[in-house]
């Protein structure tokens, strides 16, 4: 009969342990990953922002007014679109500057203070950028000041270690699943299919006893529904063979001559 069957409990137990450790052990190697991505991102956006704090205090905020002016007046513009125009490849008059470059990555960003660092991937790899602000005598800004962090390695590092996550998941996974394979198997499977077998060798019939009949011989101490499950078996067993029993006495009687007590074809 358990040849027949086309989904046993077994395989269903097998598989719905296997699927729920698979994404516990999963989500549990995602989280670890997010937790240390966010304190590792966490690290490098602090450190941006305080090399940039620090860099900013050591500036002249006078000077920097000065330079900013003369950027800004008439006469440096003509010059440097006059530079622009008389360029020569092999003696350049006037080098774009690296903040010109990544202009388009600060588009849409609101200056009026610290720039919150942020980590990006562009021409220049993986890089943590943040911006402090170098304040004016008055309070007004004047400019801001970058500073870079290289974080290819650190991204590198990153994949690396998500991969050693998911391969750690799966590796635990398949400990932990053969595991509690083993212990279903053990408490439940096997139980069943003794259970099982026991059930198919009942056989009642008249002037059989239960033993006879191949009554339910299996016992277990578990203490559990398996437990209460057999003795439901074993009692309903033993009422079919008494039944039977009962029956053929029933039977004998009614056929009995009430003077002769003998049977009515004797």
């Amino acid at each position: 009969m358990i040849s027949r069957l086309k989904s046993s409990i077994g395989r269903k137990m097998y598989l719905f342990v296997g699927i729920t450790v698979f994404f516990v052990a999963l989500a549990m190697a995602l989280v670890a990953y997010w937790i240390n991505v966010d304190q590792i991102d966490s690290y490098f956006k602090n450190l941006t922002i305080t090399s940039a704090r620090n860099f900013s205090s050591f500036m002249d905020p006078q000077f920097r007014r000065k330079l900013r002016d003369m950027t800004e007046s008439e006469e440096y513009q003509a010059l440097r679109e006059e530079a622009e125009e008389n360029d020569d490849d092999e003696n350049p008059l006037y080098e774009t500057g690296y903040y010109e470059e990544r202009e388009a990555e600060l588009m849409g960003v609101e200056a009026s203070g610290e720039v919150a660092p942020v980590i990006s991937h562009g021409d220049w790899g993986w890089l943590c950028s943040g911006y402090a602000a170098v304040y004016d005598t008055d309070g007004s800004i004047i400019c801001h000041v970058g500073c870079d962090v290289e974080m290819d390695d650190i991204m590198a590092e990153r994949k690396q270690t998500l991969i050693w996550m998911l391969v750690g998941a799966l590796a635990l996974t398949a400990a932990v699943i053969f595991i509690a394979l083993q212990i279903t198997n053990r408490m439940i499977v096997r139980p069943l299919n003794d259970i099982t077998e026991e059930m198919e060798k009942f056989s009642p019939a008249e002037n059989k006893n239960y033993r006879e009949s191949g009554g339910m011989t299996y016992t277990i101490h578990s203490g559990d529904e398996i437990e209460a499950i057999t003795e439901g078996i074993r009692s309903m067993q033993t009422n079919v063979v008494d039944y039977l029993n009962q029956i053929k006495k029933i039977s004998k009687a009614a056929y009995k001559d009430p003077l002769t007590q003998f049977g009515s074809g004797s």
